[in-house]
């Protein structure tokens, strides 16, 4: 029996069907993920918006009398000015990524 040597590196079997080495094929599927501070940063910003947005948007419902009294509204149309955003966002969403593909 040889000693093996720590210096050398197994051979890994080929494949059969492609002939290409097991072990290219792992070095192909493989790849290296960075995680930049930025990303941390852009994502808390991205969540203080979002949180900034509903709070807008939920602005309405504390003040559903003083509205009723001031612009004569229904409770109706006070309860769909939270909803707007949410339409606004599903109306526009293909509209968008269709030009954003182009």
């Amino acid at each position: 029996m040889d000693p093996i040597s720590l210096d050398e590196k197994p051979k890994r079997p080929k494949e059969e069907d492609g002939g290409e080495d097991v072990g290219q094929q792992e070095k192909q599927h493989q790849q290296e993920i960075h995680v930049y501070r930025r990303r941390w940063y852009i994502l808390f910003i991205f969540s203080v918006y979002c949180a900034y947005q509903g709070y807008i948007w939920n602005n309405f419902s504390p003040i559903t009398y003083a509205l009723q009294l001031a612009y004569d509204w229904s409770d109706g149309t006070i309860a769909l000015l939270a909803n707007w955003g949410p339409i606004a966002f599903v109306v526009c969403t293909l509209p968008f990524s269709y030009i954003f593909e182009r």
